[in-house]
């Protein structure tokens, strides 16, 4: 397989990612960034260089998508990468592809990749990348919306800090441009095409699974950032993404979320570190953009307490993967209610809700239906805990024992079911301290660390 040189139009804001595979035709996937046509200045200075390798870089987290439906033993990258580049490079590989291998009964993916000198952008428009973008941004912060509670609660810490934000989201999805009307910001929506010949591999049984889908969008916006001038990139992925989903026999680690956890973004912020020289963020278009999740302290419980209390996007937010499907006529419109993520999030605002709140948002009592009682026990259960965005086993059993502690929630069946499996007694608030205490452990710049509460500083 070969990554070729990224190619990107500063006329229409295209961005091109280019691959080959030994005798099959060479597929391309395209990114178009909004606010086109963008000012590009000429010449091989510093700007040049961290918009051309964050292309580059993308193109390699991008491939992805495509090594998995053919797996080939070699991987030729146009251009190579320092150390901390190479490194999550490997990673990526590695870990991203993680639980595609396990669950299509492969060894870990690693592939030997050779990385050519780069190229000159063959092919460009005039006057088209790499030169550096004369953006029109923010001067803040470029927030990832993905239009569930955690993008919402990030939003909402970023305007608590009286911090200038925008958000951004890679598609384009109702409950989206929703929450972010709601929260009063400006919404940049990128478009992903991906190459047309991956659904026709797809469709004659070429291997599939997950792929490190954070990671290529943490990537799109870094570039965005960059091209609009922008300070940086915020996420919001919580503590709780650090959990694996499975840890088989021979001790090998499986994690759904990996792109979403801190080893990720600690590898991918050592990077940008390398290519600034060090000096990470700083906004203005000739800078290496930053990037951090602002929630990285906080569980998955803590932010649905703290979503819990923001009723005015409670009509409006959607986290079930039903409604965000790439074919928008196979999306659902809410909550489809039969899925984990669901299952978690229904859970996980319950001690902090009335039945009656959660029923006006979901439309269905989840834990009132027996027959829901193995998909709520999956989430605490060992061996499966799904492959999921969801919150850690901890955290399932803290919420489980807040509502075996509560009047209004501990007769209903699935509470009453799930205690008794697992032997949960009534907890009280402070018997989950523990969970919704934020941890220290992040890279939340110290300016706005005064948002995160106590004990995450």
């Amino acid at each position: 397989m070969v990554i070729e040189q990224p190619r990107f139009d500063s006329r229409t804001g295209c961005l091109t990612l280019g691959f080959r595979f030994d005798e099959e035709e060479r597929i391309e996937e395209t990114i178009v960034f909004p606010g086109a046509p963008f000012e590009m200045r000429e010449g091989e200075h510093e700007g040049s260089a961290v918009l051309g390798n964050l292309q580059r870089m993308l193109g390699v987290i991008a491939s992805t998508s495509y090594y998995k439906a053919r797996l080939p033993g070699r991987v030729r990258v146009a251009g190579g990468f320092d150390e901390h580049g190479t490194r999550l490079v490997r990673e990526v590989f590695r870990e991203g592809l993680n639980e595609f291998a396990y669950r299509n009964g492969l060894d870990a993916v690693e592939p030997d990749f050779e990385f050519e000198p780069a190229t000159s952008v063959a092919g460009s428009a005039p006057g088209s990348a790499p030169g550096s973008a004369q953006g029109e941004g923010s001067g803040g912060w470029l927030v990832a919306v993905g239009g569930g509670k955690d993008s919402v609660v990030a939003m909402e810490m970023l305007k608590q800090a009286g911090e200038p934000a925008v958000a951004a989201c890679v598609g384009s999805y109702p409950a989206v441009r929703e929450c972010v009307s709601i929260a009063g910001l400006e919404l940049i929506e990128i478009e992903r095409r991906l190459a047309l010949q991956l659904a026709e591999w797809n469709g004659m049984g070429a291997p599939n699974g997950h792929v490190p889908v954070t990671a290529i969008h943490s990537m799109i916006l870094l570039i965005a950032a960059t091209l609009r001038g922008d300070r940086g990139v915020v996420m919001a992925n919580e503590r709780s993404a650090d959990e694996p989903t499975r840890v088989d026999d021979d001790g090998r680690t499986v994690n759904h979320q990996y792109s979403k956890g801190f080893a990720f973004e600690t590898g991918l912020r050592a990077w940008l570190a390398e290519e600034a020289g060090g000096a990470q963020g700083g906004g203005g278009a000739d800078q290496v953009p930053d990037y951090f999740s602002i929630l990285r302290p906080l569980s998955e419980l803590e932010v649905c307490r703290r979503f819990a209390a923001m009723t005015g996007y409670h009509s409006a937010f959607v986290s079930c993967n039903a409604a965000y499907r790439r074919d928008p006529e196979r999306r659902t419109s809410r909550w489809c209610c039969e899925c984990p993520k669901c299952r978690f999030v229904y859970l996980g605002l319950a001690p902090f809700l009335r039945p009656e709140d959660l029923l006006e948002i979901f439309g269905r009592d989840l834990l009132g239906d027996a027959t829901q009682g193995e998909g709520f026990a999956d989430l605490l259960r060992k061996d499966a805990k799904p492959f999921e965005c969801v919150g850690t086993r901890a955290e399932v059993r803290a919420a489980f024992g807040l509502l075996r502690g509560d009047p209004r929630w501990r007769e209903s069946p699935v509470v009453r079911a799930v205690c008794e499996e697992f032997g949960i007694t009534a907890y009280r608030i402070e018997h989950a301290a523990g969970i919704l205490a934020p941890s220290g452990e992040h890279a939340i710049p110290d300016r706005l660390a005064g948002v995160i509460g106590p004990g995450g500083r």
